[in-house]
């Protein structure tokens, strides 16, 4: 088990991380949205287009999120029963909270690094 307490929250937050990371589409989606604003970042110069895309990337991850959770509780035998209680509601807010919370931090931290010297992560990576 991923997380020591037993509880049916948990749980639904256990089923979310597991099918997350076992299908690979899923994964590789997360990646994707998340590179792709940090391209726009290296990319764009003007530091108001960057806030409205950085803003734009927190409601986008979060609804991604929550539509990814919506889709596995659809696709699992168990899920589609217990749908409605409040532990899969609570465990969906935690789940997109966690990994929005992950994406959004490396997000901005490409975003800080881009406001003054958008060559300055292209810079860093290379020097590596």
């Amino acid at each position: 088990p991923l997380l020591l307490k037993r509880n049916p929250e948990n749980g639904y937050l256990e089923l979310f991380i597991k099918v997350f990371f076992r299908n690979g589409s899923y994964a590789l989606g997360y990646l994707q949205l998340i590179s792709v604003t940090c391209g726009a970042f290296l990319v764009i110069p003007s530091l108001f287009i960057k806030t409205i895309i950085l803003l734009g990337f927190i409601f986008m991850i979060l609804y991604w999120l929550n539509q990814l959770t919506e889709k596995i509780i659809s696709s699992s035998g168990y899920g589609k029963q217990f749908k409605e209680r409040l532990a899969c509601l609570t465990a969906q807010q935690r789940f997109a909270r966690i990994f929005g919370g992950i994406a959004f931090v490396f997000v901005l931290f490409v975003f800080i690094l881009t406001i003054h010297d958008p060559l300055a992560g292209i810079r860093a990576f290379f020097t590596l």
